[in-house]
């Protein structure tokens, strides 16, 4: 397996509801795709 490297993301700080907080500052976004995730997702087509 190859490791690729990733260059960072960032994103705006937010609080505990999810609210922008103030001051706005930049953070890094964990975007550690090594691990496996199951999804399940529904189509509905009319």
């Amino acid at each position: 397996m190859l490791n690729k490297t990733q260059t960072p993301q960032f994103g705006l700080a937010r609080n505990s509801l999810g609210n922008i907080s103030e001051p706005r500052c930049l953070v890094q976004i964990d975007t550690d795709t090594s691990q496996i995730t199951p999804s399940i997702g529904i189509v509905v087509d009319f």
